[in-house]
């Protein structure tokens, strides 16, 4: 019965891997998420899903790096030096 269920488990998600491979290739910026280093097939679809594609989102660079996390971390040296 498991063995059954997990077929249509596989059939399911290479329904969602058709339909999302679809999907990425009408993305107008799938060329720049495609064209990172070792971002292939399964990583570029979502790397976009991550930032998404509304450029207007983001005024400048530093809103995305703090959206993502990426943002470098500014510590007060006045903070510092008072403990």
């Amino acid at each position: 019965m498991l063995i059954v269920q997990l077929k249509c488990f596989v059939e399911g998600i290479k329904r969602f891997d058709k339909k999302i491979k679809t999907l990425y290739q009408n993305q107008d910026d799938r060329v720049i998420f495609s064209s990172f280093p070792g971002a292939g097939a399964q990583l570029s679809p979502r790397i976009l899903i991550a930032f998404g594609s509304n450029r207007d989102r983001y005024l400048e660079a530093t809103e995305l790096q703090k959206y993502s996390g990426v943002a470098p971390a500014e510590v007060s040296l006045t903070a510092k030096i008072q403990e």
